[in-house]
């Protein structure tokens, strides 16, 4: 049984042993960031807009780094590829929760 030094309700420190009288035994599927409930049950933290968007902006990083090659001075970029990184530049534009974030559509790679 693993366990858990829990402050504010939320689990800071996890041992799969007891070192100090501190800790806390908790079930085997709980692990560190999870929040202690009233009930005494454990959960994930809801979760925070800063963390989502931030995801977001490396998914869409990660696409646009993909296709810079394609921004060269020596080729001709087509209107498909352009209007693909301006969606991309954009997706974050008007997101104010977590539910717009996880909404978010991406928009397709041309051929």
């Amino acid at each position: 049984m693993p366990y858990a030094r829990i402050n504010d309700n939320k689990i800071v420190v996890f041992k799969t042993y007891e070192t100090d009288l501190t800790l806390t035994e908790i079930p085997d599927d709980v692990y560190c960031g999870m929040i202690q409930n009233q009930d005494g049950s454990f959960s994930s933290p809801p979760k925070q807009f800063d963390d989502e968007i931030e995801l977001l902006r490396d998914r869409r990083n990660h696409l646009l780094r993909q296709t810079d090659w394609r921004a060269n001075s020596d080729l001709n970029m087509s209107t498909n590829w352009k209007n693909y990184r301006q969606s991309l530049r954009d997706i974050t534009e008007g997101l104010k929760t977590v539910t717009d974030v996880e909404s978010v559509t991406w928009p397709e790679k041309p051929k």
